[in-house]
């Protein structure tokens, strides 16, 4: 949400980049022993892997360094391009693990429509994350409601906020 101007919370910047932070997290999760091919794995052999869909190969040479970088945490990124025009019947399906995409550019951002707990574990091409919060969806509301600019600024950070804050969305 850098592009919209006084809306956008400019104090949210990237994670930093730590290999061994993530070994820690993926150890505390019971992936512990890198395999032969330098990937983690639990104790009955399964790989840690996630499957990252990018629609249209989307800046394909960016995801290849991530998945470069994403084997020094022991961590497996099994990339799959999608057809443009299939990308809204897997988001419905939620046959993914990650998945890249845009949202569109507007004056304002649209947060209902990308993080709103109705659309959660529905037939719906919205809400790619799947993550519902009763905190953010009350937010979202007074967002929508307000016709003061000063308070829908403050509403746009706070919201985004708890999206970084949960790892929601990553810029």
């Amino acid at each position: 949400y850098s592009h919209f101007g006084a809306y956008s919370k400019k104090d949210i910047v990237p994670r930093g980049f730590n290999p061994e932070r993530a070994k820690e997290y993926f150890a505390k999760a019971g992936f512990r022993t890198l395999n032969t091919n330098g990937y983690l794995q639990n104790s009955n052999s399964k790989e840690l892997v996630i499957k990252l869909s990018n629609p249209a190969d989307f800046r394909k040479q960016d995801f290849m360094i991530l998945i470069e970088q994403a084997k020094k945490a022991g961590l497996r990124i099994a990339y799959q391009t999608v057809d443009f025009s299939l990308a809204p019947g897997l988001v419905k399906s939620r046959e993914y693990d990650a998945i890249v995409f845009a949202y569109p550019a507007g004056r304002e951002p649209n947060f209902k429509t990308h993080f709103y707990s109705t659309h959660v574990d529905k037939n719906s091409d919205l809400t790619a994350a799947n993550f519902s919060s009763s905190e953010l969806d009350k937010l979202i509301d007074q967002f929508d409601a307000s016709t003061h600019n000063q308070e829908r600024i403050r509403l746009a950070h706070k919201i985004q906020k708890i999206i970084y804050d949960q790892a929601v969305y990553v810029p």
